[in-house]
């Protein structure tokens, strides 16, 4: 287990997005540490910073709120799972969505996982836990592989 995670949010709605810092920060039982980008594009920005920048600490995990086609999201998935240092981020793409299209080219482009909001925000609320208490407990996050 960790002792605390790092969480990019990629999401244009504010609200949303407190409302996963909200969900997490309340539920997860280490400090969640997060960043939060209303736009693909200041999130790409973001990242080429952070590979510009000598001291790289990446982000455990990328939380996309895709609405497709929103090509700047797409394409900010695909520039990250690109590039040799970025790739190996765990990314979680959250979209209303059910579209079979819609989801595999979210996983062509190398998404790790794809939830399918519900409109039951209990139901929602579960599965952003669930996963990240999954993720901190059971997994090897490749960002803290030394």
């Amino acid at each position: 287990m960790y002792s605390s995670i790092s969480i990019v949010v990629v999401e244009e709605n504010e609200a949303d997005f407190h409302l996963i810092k909200e969900i997490l920060s309340s539920n997860i039982k280490i400090p969640v540490e997060f960043m939060w980008f209303d736009d693909g594009k200041k999130a790409q920005h973001y990242f080429l910073q952070l590979l510009d920048n000598g001291k790289l600490e990446l982000p455990d995990l990328i939380f996309f709120n895709i609405i497709i086609p929103s090509s700047n999201r797409l394409d900010l998935l695909q520039f990250i799972k690109s590039n040799d240092t970025l790739k190996i981020i765990p990314t979680v793409i959250i979209s209303q969505s059910k579209s079979t299209n819609d989801i595999l080219r979210c996983y062509t482009s190398y998404t790790n996982f794809y939830l399918t909001k519900p409109e039951d925000i209990h139901e929602y609320t579960g599965i952003l836990i669930h996963l990240v208490d999954f993720i901190i407990k059971y997994t090897k996050l490749p960002t803290r592989i030394s």
